[in-house]
């Protein structure tokens, strides 16, 4: 029921705010992706959002913060497709490892996206520029450490990096280490 409930709220909010929802997760991946990649895409975004959603209401988050949560799930990958990512996304670039400079700008690249839509929630913006954060330091983009990181980015972090090794053939179980 509370899945059920998490998913009217945030069909609502999508609905409420088409113009910026649209263009932001509809558009970009038609003008800038092949249909498979687009396929791919739209399946972590759902699939992020969904586990991020779950997690967030067995941790208490209801209206305002767990729509936050949910949208920057759903849209945790949106810098990728942005027309100001210099180098736009191919089915190589959006599903791989961190490594280049073009892939490592999509996090402030979709944070100062979700800045701009005065409908979004200002933390749905820092989720989705932290989302590649790690505990250690290690992640990008600004290196930040344990509680420097926002609980939700790391859940968000988390779900996609899991989603993205089982796409990629990784049986669930070691994807889980």
């Amino acid at each position: 029921k509370l899945i059920s409930e998490a998913v009217d709220l945030l069909t609502d909010d999508v609905k409420a705010q088409q113009s910026d929802t649209i263009s932001l997760v509809a558009s970009y991946p038609e003008q800038s992706l092949d249909s498979m990649t687009n396929r791919r895409f739209m399946d972590n975004a759902i699939n992020v959002c969904v586990c991020t959603t779950k997690i967030a209401i067995r941790e208490g988050y209801a209206g305002e913060s767990l729509r936050a949560v949910s949208l920057a799930g759903l849209l945790h990958d949106i810098g990728m497709l942005a027309p100001d990512n210099k180098k736009r996304a191919s089915a190589e670039d959006l599903f791989r490892q961190p490594h280049d400079d073009a892939y490592r700008k999509h996090t402030q690249i979709g944070y100062t996206l979700l800045q701009q839509q005065s409908r979004f929630s200002p933390m749905s913006a820092i989720y989705t520029l932290q989302h590649h954060e790690r505990i250690d330091g290690s992640g990008f983009p600004h290196g930040l450490k344990g509680d420097e990181i926002h609980r939700a980015s790391s859940w968000i972090g988390l779900i996609d990096e899991f989603d993205q090794n089982v796409r990629q053939g990784i049986l669930p179980h070691q994807a889980l280490e």
